[in-house]
């Protein structure tokens, strides 16, 4: 007894300074970098909220600083949006374009995007407004690949966001613009996270927003969803019928969605 009680009282003695000492070893290894305490703190006290935040802070800081319209695009969507605003949402003249068809049928490709381009018109200097409008969905791309890696437990994602954003000047510059591939680029990256997850009803509800958006855009939904489709059959045999009829029924809602198809 005497031996088994010493026992017990080492082994609880050994259990109690070795844990501190596992603890430790697992903080400094998760705070290598500043970056990495950085998303720790955000991570405890403000959660996904304040993640969002620095983001924005981030795209508009990029946006606001250049003082420029880095596309012509831009101030057509801007506008576009203001004309939705101003004559209402169902109005499909378009008399600028006086030899094109669009003047005849009054089609808009993206007027989901002009759609959400509206509270951006409210701003008096309508180039300060796609300027605002380019931050915002930068942002939310750069959130949408963020929480990505966040369900991936990828290690630092907040230092994997950042490196997306600046790993190229070209992609730099095409994300601060206040045009539709802008958010497009985000969908589409959750849009492939949640066909691999076999999550059909997020599946059909992104094909949706993206042709509601972004119409022109539908072979990208055909290509990430057949690309995921068919590496999962390779990999796991298993066929993705249902991911593959959401997308599919969501890209024709969003279609149809449009008032002016």
């Amino acid at each position: 007894l005497e031996n088994g009680e010493r026992g017990l009282n080492t082994s609880k003695s050994e259990r109690n300074t070795t844990i501190p000492r596992m603890r430790a070893g697992v903080k400094t290894a998760r705070s290598p970098v500043i970056l990495g305490s950085m998303e720790s703190f955000l991570r405890r006290y403000a959660g996904p909220a304040a993640v969002i935040a620095a983001l924005l802070a981030l795209t508009a800081l990029v946006s606001l600083s250049s003082g420029k319209v880095l596309d012509p695009d831009e101030l057509y969507h801007i506008r576009h949006a203001w004309v939705y605003r101003t004559a209402g949402l169902f109005v499909h003249d378009f008399p600028w374009t006086p030899f094109s068809v669009v003047t005849v049928y009054g089609a808009d490709l993206w007027y989901g995007f002009h759609f959400l381009l509206i509270p951006f018109t409210y701003v008096t200097n309508l180039f300060t407004g796609a300027r605002l409008a380019a931050a915002v969905l930068a942002a939310a791309t750069l959130a949408l690949f963020y929480f990505v890696l966040k369900k991936e437990r990828v290690q630092l994602p907040l230092l994997w966001t950042l490196a997306l954003y600046v790993a190229a000047p070209d992609f730099l510059f095409r994300m601060n613009m206040a045009r539709p591939h802008t958010l497009s680029a985000g969908l589409l990256i959750a849009l492939l996270w949640y066909t691999v997850k076999r999550r059909a009803l997020a599946v059909a509800l992104i094909s949706f927003l993206l042709m509601f958006i972004h119409l022109n855009f539908f072979w990208a939904i055909a290509l990430v969803v057949g690309a995921a489709a068919v590496w999962t059959f390779i990999i796991e045999r298993r066929a993705l019928w249902r991911e593959s009829l959401a997308a599919f029924a969501g890209m024709i809602i969003g279609f149809l969605a449009r008032p002016n198809p």
